[in-house]
C-alpha cells in the first residue's frame, strides 16, 4: 500500500468533506506524475516552472534565469506571451 500511494489521486467529491474538509478539490497545483524513491534532472530540462506573481523574481533568480515561471492565477494571454518569450517555447499554442 505504501509504495502505491504517491500514485493515486482522488478524483470527484472529496470524501473527507464530512469531517470538515474542503468541499471541492483543486488540482491545479497536483497536476503531475509522481515518481517513487529518487528522480534526477537538469534545468534544461524543465519547460517552465508556477509560482505565485510575487514570487516568480526570486524563483527565477534561483533557477539561473534557466526558465521561466509563472503564476497559474493570472490571465492565460498574459502568461502565453511571457512564455513565448523563451526561445523553448516560442510554439506555444
Amino acid at each position: 500500500f505504501k509504495t502505491m500511494m504517491p500514485l493515486v489521486e482522488g478524483f470527484g467529491p472529496p470524501w473527507f468533506s464530512r469531517y470538515g474538509g474542503p468541499s471541492d478539490v483543486d488540482f491545479r497545483w497536483e497536476r503531475e506524475w509522481r515518481v517513487a524513491g529518487d528522480f534526477s534532472f537538469s534545468l534544461s530540462d524543465v519547460a517552465f516552472g508556477f509560482c505565485r506573481d510575487s514570487e516568480i523574481q526570486a524563483f527565477e533568480k534561483l533557477v539561473g534565469d534557466a526558465f521561466p515561471f509563472v503564476d497559474p492565477l493570472t490571465d492565460i494571454s498574459a502568461n502565453k506571451k511571457k512564455l513565448k518569450a523563451w526561445p523553448h517555447l516560442k510554439n506555444l499554442k
